[in-house]
């Protein structure tokens, strides 16, 4: 898909430029730059641009708020203003034109991403309304959750920082605890609790453009019984698992796993009121044509979990998946319509059994791995005979504070950098004074400066053989999901814990089991 392209109106030419180069690396295309109104409207009947950044105060006979006014008479273009002060009487012309969204100088690239993410996307919902106006309900409720992803994926690299910074304080602390001291318990909890936020992010980010999980090899059954034991926390319903020691291992993303258990347990709870019993079961399963299964044949991994409760009415089931329909006053209607979305960016298959005041099974049908034994989450680092060096760049300057304590505790000695420039630098002095960094931890999206995808082609034009991990709170980024394509050995999405970050490094520097 080609990027969007976007005419910048701007008088400064400094400032044009800067908003074209921070454009270029949130991955958007400048068609052109205008300096007047006049000159606006001329470029975008040329170019027709998917979307019009225009400066409010312009030098001139015609301002941008006129030139705002006069685009959207001709063309069929969204518009948001970039603004930095403007007199009342301006603010509510431009209020007037109705703008798809309003950035302030000075500009930061978050903001700038989530006002065009937003305002293409009410745009492309609104041409969908006028050229189709007999959208059913469904359809229309499906645009809605689009644009609540969007929206989270705005918020989400902040959120997920701060949760990185919380849950790696908490798993830090843990390591200067007993198992047996209250104090490890509770801080067992609130790393668990924190996880649970992350899952709310997650879930919001389902249905979101470019949504692809980020896979790792994962364990089902420890997964399965924590998440389990999540859901039920302090309800009238028991968890009965059951999970053969020889259970394949999976290629999936273990927070959206946790997800689909989580949205399912708590339809269970909510349909046996009165207390009762959920039913897990996992097992392997090699699927071939015989099953008449709606996925290719191979190894895979089969999870149940039947309730005990009042069941599914018959003329329900088939939209039981469906977003937003729902059966209850208070629903939401998103937990099962979520699961289904997960289930199938995992290439499995999921479906519901349900006979009236019978109870309802799930069944759950994922690609797996076969030979494989569950993954051991090793915490104590790599044990090297000199202290390897880790380079991390982050501008988030608490994440450059917890995750060098974090390494520190791992056997590891680490230098920060907040921006890709910074980092190429010291990248670069550590390999001429024989002091190499083993390996770099790079954030994704950095405000202000080179992101990693940029600094990461750059790093590997100095050194092809750079061992470079990429993190990020954006996690339906395609670098995420595609790492290796783009360079990177490794992936750690924020927010994550010390046994994960250890165990990535391992994998990245030492080659073992991920």
């Amino acid at each position: 898909m080609a990027p969007e392209s976007i005419l910048v109106v701007e008088d400064e030419s400094i400032i044009a430029r800067d908003i074209q180069q921070r454009l270029s690396r949130l991955g958007y295309t400048v068609s052109a730059i205008a300096s007047s109104g006049e000159e606006a409207l001329h470029k975008t009947a040329d170019l027709s641009p998917a979307l019009v950044l225009m400066d409010i105060v312009l030098k001139g006979k015609m301002d941008g708020v006129e030139a705002a006014a006069r685009l959207q008479a001709q063309h069929d273009v969204p518009i948001v203003y970039l603004t930095a002060y403007a007199d009342d009487t301006t603010l509510q012309r431009a209020m007037a034109t109705g703008p798809y969204g309003y950035v302030m100088k000075p500009i930061v690239d978050k903001q700038l991403h989530t006002a065009i993410a937003i305002a293409l996307d009410k745009h492309r919902a609104a041409y969908a309304l006028r050229e189709r106006p007999q959208l059913d309900e469904d359809q229309l409720q499906a645009r809605k959750l689009e644009a609540i992803g969007t929206l989270a994926g705005g918020i989400a690299h902040t959120f997920n920082n701060i949760l990185t910074t919380i849950i790696g304080h908490l798993s830090l602390a843990k390591h200067f605890a007993q198992p047996h001291e209250p104090i490890y318990e509770h801080l067992s909890q609130s790393e668990q609790a924190a996880q649970q936020a992350t899952d709310v992010t997650y879930q919001l980010l389902t249905f979101a453009e470019g949504g692809v999980p980020i896979k790792r090899r994962t364990a089902v059954g420890p997964l399965l019984h924590e998440a389990l034991t999540m859901a039920l926390h302090n309800t009238p319903v028991q968890g009965a698992i059951s999970v053969p020691e020889t259970l394949w291992m999976v290629e999936a993303d273990g927070g959206q796993l946790r997800q689909v258990i989580d949205n399912i347990s708590r339809n269970a709870v909510e349909a046996m009121p009165h207390g009762g019993t959920l039913h897990a079961e996992a097992q392997n399963l090699l699927v071939d044509r015989r099953q008449r299964l709606p996925v290719t044949d191979g190894p895979y991994i089969k999870l149940t979990l039947t309730d005990q409760g009042i069941g599914i009415p018959r003329q329900n089931l088939k939209r039981i998946f469906d977003p937003y329909f729902t059966t209850k006053t208070y629903g939401r209607g998103l937990g099962l319509a979520t699961a289904h979305s997960i289930i199938q960016k995992h290439a499995g298959y999921i479906s519901v059994e349900s006979t009236g005041r019978a109870g309802t099974t799930i069944a759950i049908h994922l690609p797996a791995l076969p030979d494989t034994s569950p993954a051991r989450r090793e915490t104590t680092g790599s044990h090297p005979t000199r202290t390897s060096r880790i380079l991390v760049v982050d501008d988030d300057n608490t994440l450059r504070r917890i995750v060098p304590l974090m390494l520190a505790h791992l056997g590891y000695e680490a230098v920060c950098a907040a921006t890709g420039e910074e980092a190429l630098e010291l990248y670069q002095q550590a390999q001429k004074t024989d002091q190499p960094f083993a390996a770099v931890v790079m954030d994704l999206i950095i405000e202000g400066g080179m992101g990693g995808q940029e600094a990461m082609s750059k790093l590997r034009a100095f050194d092809p053989e750079v061992r470079a991990i990429v993190s990020s709170g954006y996690s339906n980024a395609p670098v995420m999901a595609d790492f290796q394509r783009y360079g990177f050995r490794g992936v750690l999405a924020k927010p994550y814990d010390m046994a994960e970050l250890a165990a990535t490094l391992q994998h990245v520097i030492h080659g073992g089991p991920r």
